[in-house]
């Protein structure tokens, strides 16, 4: 159980600093991207963010990996599966936040000026579309760059000592 609480104290920090460094670089790209023409700003300020979200989120998970010195995927998982339900928790009290649900928020908005340019229902359609692509960015992006990272983090300190 100390080991779980480790974990899941190391992902949160891991998670949130992740976010937090996608929505720099998308806040610092965010004045070029207006000039450049036939880009849409929502489009360009997600792809910013979910790059630097991914790197940072894959470089320090490999680092722990590194440290933890072996990779238990029970732990990992259940203890990022914990971290996600403590970010819908956050989503449902505070809302859909760039800090809080990522980038993801652009792409929400980019997709429901696509799907309804009218905004009938807008508020609700955009609420749903957040938490569908915060659902999916969270499982089919973030659980396996951290677990990929703590991987060959963990792969890597094996190789580094055995000799």
């Amino acid at each position: 159980m100390k080991k779980f609480f480790k974990h899941f104290e190391i992902h949160f920090v891991i998670f949130f600093a992740s976010l937090a460094f996608g929505l720099l670089v998308s806040v610092l790209c965010n004045i070029p991207l207006k000039f450049i023409e036939g880009i849409n700003i929502n489009i360009g300020n997600f792809v910013t963010g979910i790059i630097g979200t991914i790197s940072i989120l894959f470089f320090l998970s490999y680092k722990e990996g590194y440290r933890f010195k072996e990779f238990k995927f029970k732990i990992t998982f259940l203890s990022i599966l914990s971290l996600f339900v403590l970010q819908f928790i956050l989503v449902a009290i505070f809302g859909h936040a760039v800090y809080i649900s990522g980038s993801t928020v652009y792409l929400a908005r980019y997709v429901l000026y696509l799907v309804n340019p009218e905004l009938i229902n807008g508020k609700e359609m955009l609420e749903n579309y957040r938490l569908l692509f915060m659902i999916l960015a969270d499982f089919v992006v973030y659980l396996p760059i951290i677990s990929v990272g703590e991987f060959l983090g963990a792969k890597k300190h094996k190789k580094d000592f055995s000799k």
